[in-house]
């Protein structure tokens, strides 16, 4: 259902309302856009504008129908809503509006009815009345208050630019904080790449000083060595040879200064007491077994053995070891064994004395290793003595 189109009062026909509804349906920025709209100065006071307004909309048509047009406009939904009340409902809808603060807009759209009833035209202009009034003293005690904190408020405006710019400076600083990180990070970046580079150089350095260190220490130690195995065979001599001076009944010809020479070592006072060309009957095709001695004359031992004596040749290196097996099998085939000492180490002399007594075998220890000793040797055990002159010429562990 439509509602019904309203017939409403013009303005100036207001007279005695026309200072409430500029008062009240007016703001003070909209009094001064209509004071400039007619050319008048807007600058003034808002006491002195609105006097004007209100003096203005009494006598000037044309400034009436202008603030009526403005008020429709900017009043049009409040006036739609008020219009679908009835007259006699007017006075319960301005209660509404009082009560919902809807004041201004209810408040033009019920003065311009003409339908309005008198007595609900008398108490919402009373209402208005006194609430300007109530608004004024509300005005005045908030002004009473507002000025504290005006005050307070310009203080913390004061306070919020110090913030502000010490804020600012922070700012500043923490981007150039960022700024100088960001530098030493790409330096400590830059740092570790030549640490490493030089935990490099110094790892090759070092690896190099240490090679040349125990290269060093490895002369040293081959040094030493040498030197104490040179001491060790000096000693193993001297105790073979006191070993050789202990063994009853022995007499062994004085060490040759230089066995090498073979025609020196062999002469007609160290030849056997046979005539020439004759050998031993007592070697006659057995094994003489010489256990060291030198490589080089090996050649005349043999034929010394097997060409002066008429003996069968053996010859043991020495080396006991890898174990005893071959020197055993080779002492079990022999008539004797004779042992130079000075070619042999302590090791292997005892050795050899072990496996001969044994096997009870006779065991000669020569002091060296030239071919007179050999020969000597050779003819004292090819002579046949049976006196203890004979047994001394065997190892003197047998008789121990």
């Amino acid at each position: 259902m439509a509602q019904p189109k309203r017939i409403r009062h013009p303005l100036s026909s207001l007279v005695q309302m026309h200072c409430s509804i500029v008062g009240t349906c007016l703001t003070l920025k909209e009094t001064q856009k209509i004071a400039r709209h007619f050319r008048y100065p807007d600058d003034l006071a808002p006491y002195q504008l609105h006097t004007w307004l209100v003096e203005a909309c009494s006598k000037l048509p044309l400034v009436a129908k202008h603030v009526q047009k403005h008020l429709c406009q900017k009043y049009r939904l409040a006036m739609n809503r008020i219009d679908a009340f009835a007259s006699e409902e007017l006075g319960r809808a301005w209660k509404d509006a009082l009560r919902q603060g809807e004041t201004a807009g209810t408040y033009w759209a019920i003065i311009t009815r003409l339908d309005t009833p008198a007595d609900v035209l008398a108490r919402i202009f009373g209402d208005v009345h006194m609430m300007s009034h109530l608004q004024g003293a509300e005005t005045r005690d908030e002004l009473k208050e507002l000025e504290p904190l005006r005050r307070d408020n310009e203080a913390l405006k004061e306070q919020v630019q110090r913030l502000s710019g010490q804020v600012e400076a922070v700012r500043k600083e923490r981007e150039e904080l960022k700024r100088l990180l960001a530098g030493k990070e790409a330096e400590t970046l830059d740092l570790k790449r030549k640490l490493a580079g030089s935990e490099e150089r110094l790892a090759a350095l070092a690896a190099g000083r240490d090679l040349e260190r125990l290269k060093k220490e490895n002369r040293d130690l081959a040094m030493k060595l040498a030197q104490e195995q040179k001491s060790r065979e000096r000693l193993e001599r001297r105790l073979l040879q006191e070993t050789v001076r202990q063994l009853p009944g022995i007499t062994l010809p004085p060490k040759l200064k230089h066995p090498a020479a073979v025609n020196s070592l062999v002469s007609e006072e160290e030849a056997c007491p046979l005539p020439p060309g004759e050998r031993c009957p007592r070697f006659n095709n057995k094994f003489i077994l010489i256990v060291g001695g030198l490589d080089r004359l090996e050649p005349h031992y043999r034929s010394l053995v097997e060409n002066d004596f008429g003996a069968r040749f053996l010859r043991h290196d020495g080396d006991c070891k890898n174990g005893q097996a071959r020197l055993a099998r080779m002492v079990k085939r022999a008539e004797a064994v004779i042992c130079p000492i000075d070619c042999n180490s302590h090791s292997a002399s005892l050795c050899v004395k072990k496996v001969c007594k044994d096997l009870n075998k006779p065991c000669v220890l020569l002091r060296n290793s030239g071919l007179g000793v050999l020969k000597r040797t050779l003819s004292r055990l090819g002579e046949e003595l049976p006196t203890v002159d004979e047994e001394s010429l065997v190892d003197a562990n047998r008789n121990n």
